[in-house]
């Protein structure tokens, strides 16, 4: 009963550590990713919309499979990308305020890139989802925003 309860606690434990992508090898499949993604941003909350306004998006897949961005006022560091049954989901965490004088604490950026399969070659654009939250799972009030992002070659 003691091994069983043992393994029941490390089963429970290893279920809830967050696995870590490996953006690297999904570049390295997916090497029409690389370039700078630009693009207004507009959050669907009006009131929050109002208070923030439009938001400047930057995302740079870089050769070196290293990623970095931007959102408003904030850089965004830790990024990470992955593949998702839709296409990509971008993960960051802001290093600031989105902007300057704005009240919300959320401060992890998920954009989920859009890309069909039939247009994965000659992709330079992609509508997109973003999500601005306290965490990067359940967040009832996440604050939710439309992109259409468009791609420069490096």
């Amino acid at each position: 009963m003691k091994h069983l309860t043992l393994l029941i606690v490390f089963t429970l434990f290893m279920s809830c550590n967050v696995v870590e992508t490996d953006s690297e090898s999904t570049i390295r499949e997916n090497t029409f990713l690389i370039g700078k993604w630009t693009g207004n941003g507009h959050f669907l909350n009006m009131n929050f919309a109002k208070d923030i306004g439009e938001v400047i998006i930057e995302v740079d897949i870089r050769d070196d499979y290293q990623v970095f961005g931007k959102i408003g006022e904030a850089t965004l560091k830790n990024m990470t990308i992955e593949e998702a049954s839709y296409g990509f989901a971008i993960k960051g965490v802001l290093s600031s305020k989105l902007k300057e004088d704005s009240e919300t604490e959320k401060n992890h950026l998920i954009i989920l890139l859009v890309i069909n399969e039939d247009d994965k070659v000659d992709v330079n654009s992609s509508d997109a989802n973003f999500h601005l939250k306290s965490n990067y799972s359940f967040d009832f009030g996440m604050k939710v925003g439309s992109v259409n992002l468009t791609k420069e070659h490096n």
